[in-house]
């Protein structure tokens, strides 16, 4: 679950004025997660339509063997 119960100001220089654009940026991390995954993030505004919920929607796979991480083989005698 993503949450945060803070005000988000990060990398803005200052609030947004009517009409102005921004960015938020998001990261996801997957470590210890497997199959499809759906997380939120509420973005709660003075704007008429908030709040506003997206939705990162994603499959998390097992990563491809690499020579390194190949499981030994049990030598044949």
């Amino acid at each position: 679950m993503v949450h945060a119960d803070v005000p988000f100001l990060n990398g803005l220089k200052s609030l947004l004025k009517k009409g102005e654009k921004g960015t938020i940026k998001v990261t996801f991390n997957s470590a210890g997660k497997m199959g499809l995954q759906d997380k939120t993030i509420t973005i709660t505004s003075n704007a008429p339509d908030s709040p506003k919920v997206l939705h990162i929607k994603g499959n998390v796979e097992q990563a491809a063997a690499t020579p390194e991480t190949k499981p030994m083989e049990t030598p044949k005698n």
